[in-house]
């Protein structure tokens, strides 16, 4: 993580409440959480999960493999 420069992403409470109040686009408790972190802390989520796309207010990366 150190030579990435990561970071970890503690959830918290206010994230779980985000994430209980999110629309149900996506049956996926844990992407979820993930669309909620996006929200709340401003970043963009990488992900290859077209269903995520539902959630219009979300700054998604879509990563998906070519072949």
């Amino acid at each position: 993580m150190v030579r990435l420069g990561a970071r970890y992403l503690e959830i918290t409470a206010s994230h779980a409440l985000r994430t209980a109040s999110l629309p149900l686009h996506h049956g996926d408790r844990f992407d979820q959480m993930l669309i909620a972190h996006a929200q709340m802390e401003e970043m963009t989520l990488l992900r290859a999960d077209p269903m995520l796309k539902e959630y219009k207010d979300t700054a998604i990366s879509w990563a998906a493999n070519k072949k």
